[in-house]
Formats: structure tokens, sequence, C-alpha cells
């Protein structure tokens, strides 16, 4: 019995450490690609246009996000639960990204901060989502 119980919790620890390696390696692959989109959206920006430069990121990288939720979306669209959690969880995310770019930006009173920090966040929820539908 002892030996069963043993094999048992072997098993289940060597799923729990190999789940936890492979969401390791995903968090990390989300990271790397957001970090170099981030990179090549803002190469081009230096000053004295910087912040229109980031503005126009900002734009481009919404636009685009947008495009990516919608194919999430229209993935997800068979099962309603899903759906709303996506909803849900979008909406969550935009309420964060809004406070805390925007509490980034009170602190170092410099727009670009904010446009950065935008930026930043929405290069990582786009391959988050490109994730979700095998991109």
């Amino acid at each position: 019995m002892f030996i069963r119980h043993t094999l048992v919790l072997t098993f289940v620890m060597t799923a729990v450490a190999a789940h936890a390696e492979t969401t390791e390696t995903l968090r990390r692959a989300i990271i790397d690609e957001a970090a170099h989109s981030y990179n090549e959206a803002v190469k081009g920006c230096a000053a004295p246009m910087l912040t229109q430069c980031l503005q126009r990121e900002v734009r481009n990288a919404t636009e685009t996000l947008a495009i990516t939720y919608k194919s999430v979306e229209n993935t997800l669209r068979s099962d309603p639960t899903q759906t709303a959690g996506l909803r849900a969880s979008q909406q969550a995310w935009l309420q964060f990204v809004k406070t805390n770019c925007g509490y980034l930006g009170s602190l170092t009173k410099d727009l670009n901060e904010t446009q950065s920090c935008m930026l930043h966040y929405i290069q990582i929820r786009r391959s988050e989502l490109h994730t979700y539908i095998g991109w």
C-alpha cells in the first residue's frame, strides 16, 4: 500500500513539476516576444519626436491587439463561458494597464513613460492572446 501511494505521489509531483516548467517556458517566450516587438516599435523613436512616435506606436499596437482579440473571441465563440471569461479578462487587463501606466506617468510626470508602459503591456497582452489560439 505504501509503495502504491509513493508511486502515485511521485507521479503527481512529476506532473506538477512538468506543468510548472512548461508554464515558465511559455511565460518566458511571451515576455521575449513582447520585448522584441517593443524594441522594434521604438527603435525609430527619438527626441524631439519621441512623444508623437510613442503615441503612434501605441495606436498601432492597440489596433493589432484588437484584431488579435477578435480572432481569439471568434475561436471561442462556440463556448459562451470561455467567451465571457475572455471578455472579463480583457476588461480587467484594460483597467490594470490604465491604472498602472497612469500611476507610473503621475510619478514621473512624463507622458513618454506612460506611453512606453502602455506599449510594453499591449505587446505582452498580444503575445498572451496569441498563445490562446496557437499562433
